[in-house]
């Protein structure tokens, strides 16, 4: 998976392992939540999502940052609606836990800037 070009598959898990390791610590519910979701959409995936959270661990901020915005490119010019799908997931991801850390927050905020969602069309969905 690491260094070939991504599937949309592969690009929805990272976004995904991003959302449930950006506050430090990986619990058992979010890794639940995207495995889920990555078995019931994606059938020819096959993912180690441990030895990913791994790699965002240990993997310096400009590489991590390059592997997040090369998910998040794949879905760029996706419809608003396949957009929001991704986004509803991250939501269930953040929830999977119990909490809502800052850091999932900032995450959030970037998803949204990368894919030209506005806060409007945000507020519009989930106020």
């Amino acid at each position: 998976m690491f260094g070939k070009k991504l599937t949309r598959g592969h690009a929805v898990f990272i976004i995904l392992a991003w959302f449930a390791a950006v506050d430090g610590d990986v619990d058992d519910t979010e890794i639940e939540t995207v495995m889920d979701f990555i078995n019931n959409n994606f059938d020819e995936l096959d993912f180690d999502f441990r030895k990913e959270a791994e790699f965002l661990g240990n993997t310096n901020a400009k590489k991590r940052a390059e592997r997040l915005s090369e998910a998040l490119e794949i879905f760029k010019n996706d419809p608003l609606s396949q957009k929001f799908a991704i986004i509803d997931e991250c939501h269930n991801v953040i929830l999977a836990d119990g909490e809502v850390a800052e850091r999932e927050r900032d995450l959030l905020k970037i998803v949204l800037e990368e894919w030209n969602i506005s806060a409007a069309q945000y507020n519009e969905r989930y106020a």
